[in-house]
């Protein structure tokens, strides 16, 4: 049985955006993890992992602020890695504000395609060191309202 989340999405979705590092050629959201797909299909690991998926709550505040910080932490701790996200921001009714992140395992090279070794951004380190950013810009954010 597969549960349809239409309705919830529509009622809590707020926005959607990609982020690139500097420097290389931006592309729909669709075609970034098709090339993922493809680049993991190349290598003859079709069925690896290709992106991370990682949840962090919004403090009460407009979506206006919660871009800016998502747009702080994702260009300080994530494209400058030369990693692609996909950042989807939702407000439910009975329930934080949170954002979810779809994080390249890949980086994104400068012909607009991945490359072939993973990135290993899922090591206890980077994952603690990616907590403590959203953290820290949390605590910004508190510090300033």
């Amino acid at each position: 049985m597969v549960h349809d989340f239409t309705p919830m999405t529509k009622r809590d979705f707020v926005s959607s955006e990609m982020y690139f590092p500097v420097n290389v050629p931006t592309a729909p959201a669709l075609r970034v993890w098709q090339a993922a797909d493809q680049a993991a299909e190349r290598t003859g690991r079709a069925t690896e992992i290709i992106s991370n998926h990682m949840i962090c709550r919004l403090p009460a505040a407009s979506p206006e602020i919660w871009r800016a910080m998502i747009t702080c932490f994702v260009e300080e701790y994530l494209t400058a890695m030369g990693l692609i996200v996909e950042a989807t921001l939702h407000n439910p009714c009975n329930k934080s504000p949170h954002v979810h992140f779809q994080i390249s395992r890949r980086r994104w090279s400068a012909d607009g395609a991945f490359e072939g070794a993973i990135f290993h951004a899922t090591s206890a380190e980077t994952r603690a060191r990616w907590r403590r950013g959203w953290i820290n810009g949390l605590a910004a954010h508190a510090q300033q309202s």
